[in-house]
Formats: C-alpha cells, structure tokens, sequence
C-alpha cells in the first residue's frame, strides 16, 4: 500500500545495511573470502552462527527443488546446442 508512513512505522528501529564496500564493485564482482563474508552478514544476523546461516541459505538457493528442477530444465534446453 502506498501512502504516508504510520508514527510507529516512523519511530521504529530501522535495521543495520551492510557496509557499502561490500556491496559497491566496481567494473565487476570480487571475490569476498569467508572472514569478508562473515564480516558483511554480523549486522543482519547477530544472533545466528554463521555456518547454520550459510547452510540454510545453500539449501534454500541451491539445493531447493525449484533449483534443481530450473537446472535440469536448463541443461535439457542446453543439450540441442551441444550436438
């Protein structure tokens, strides 16, 4: 809904962005090691480990049926060019 924010949408604590030098790239992507990684996500996720945060996030991006159904249907469509 669009319109004019509530008072308490107002006065809530907004939370914390990553910092721009892990979002901003310039030309292309780099290459961000763990402790980059680690050091990006703290502010999202204070109360949650890392490694249990990374697990859940493979799962759910990679390892999901929807992911591995869009992998299959992309390499089928591959496999005409390929011959």
């Amino acid at each position: 809904m669009f319109g004019y924010p509530t008072e308490q949408q107002k006065n809530r604590k907004k939370p914390e962005r990553a910092d721009l030098k892990h979002i901003v790239h310039i030309d292309r992507y780099r290459h961000m090691d763990e402790a980059e990684l680690r050091e990006m996500l703290r502010k999202s996720m204070p109360d949650e480990e890392f490694d249990a945060w990374i697990k859940a996030f493979f799962k759910r991006k990679y390892d999901s049926d929807f992911s591995r159904e869009m992998t299959r249907s992309v390499e089928k469509y591959l496999e005409q060019f390929r011959k």
